[in-house]
């Protein structure tokens, strides 16, 4: 075949592209992963993988087309294979090469983090505190959230979420608040209690995000159904859908696809036959 007609293929396939749309990648919910802790290990609270008190939590991971895996320890080589790792409140000192690896898998590789603190502790300050997000301590209190930023997608729909006790966050910049309780006098003293905040420690078209969130009960499975719980996760998961790396091609953006490929060959296989004659 000659240069001529394989342009004229070329060009035929590229006329019919706006008929097989769309061909880009849309780029879809990838690969999660959840740190737990058992009788081997881990310095999160719970066993987050097996038990049954969060089969709620893990089913939904597939639910919003997502695959999850959960590992006790991290490393960034580990973490450069996910696009989100949810760290559901750590429980003692986290190991100084995990802190520093989760930092830099967000900073550097645009990672998303969900990270949530409570029980009066502030472990987490050792992954949040240069992002603007410190636990305050004491913080041991029932909690909801009931006012919530307006214009952002973490919070889309949401009016109330609740669990069983949280961590107050003191948030500075970079990080912003965007979820409050605000029923004062009804739990505690004070109103305006941030429970839930976002952070972009990075900028650009691919970001690395944070959000940090003073509870993990609101997704253990006697609350996971209740109020709008299950949708701050969907929300969470569906706003970093948009970041993730793994592309999803529409199927009926395939017989454009094949087209390339053949047209590719056949110029190859071309330019090879008159190389030999």
């Amino acid at each position: 075949m000659d240069g001529k007609k394989i342009v004229l293929m070329m060009l035929a396939a590229m006329l019919m592209l706006p008929m097989v749309a769309p061909v880009a990648a849309d780029w879809h919910g990838g690969a999660a992963l959840v740190l737990y802790r058992d009788a081997q290990g881990g310095w999160v609270q719970y066993d987050y993988k097996t038990s049954s008190n969060w089969s709620e939590f893990r089913a939904n991971f597939a639910e919003e087309g997502w695959a999850v895996d959960f590992t006790r320890h991290v490393n960034l080589t580990l973490l450069l294979k996910y696009d989100a790792l949810f760290v559901l409140t750590p429980v003692e000192d986290i190991p100084d090469d995990e802190a520093r690896a989760i930092i830099k898998w967000v900073e550097d590789y645009h990672g998303q983090l969900v990270i949530t603190q409570n029980d009066n502790m502030t472990y987490a300050d050792e992954i949040t505190a240069g992002w603007g997000i410190r636990w305050i301590s004491p913080g041991y209190t029932l909690w909801e959230i009931d006012t919530v930023a307006d214009d952002d997608p973490i919070t889309e729909g949401i009016t109330h979420v609740e669990g069983i006790t949280a961590q107050e966050m003191n948030v500075s910049s970079p990080a912003a608040e965007i979820g409050w309780d605000t029923e004062a006098g009804k739990y505690y003293v004070s109103p305006w209690r941030c429970y839930l905040a976002k952070v972009y420690p990075t900028t650009g078209a691919d970001p690395g995000v944070v959000v940090a969130i003073g509870e993990e009960f609101m997704w253990e499975n006697q609350f996971f159904n209740k109020w709008d719980n299950e949708r701050l996760m969907d929300n969470i998961l569906d706003y970093f859908w948009k970041y993730c790396s793994i592309p999803e091609f529409s199927s009926v953006a395939l017989p454009a696809i094949a087209m390339f490929g053949l047209i590719f060959l056949i110029s190859r296989r071309s330019r090879h036959s008159k190389g030999n004659s």
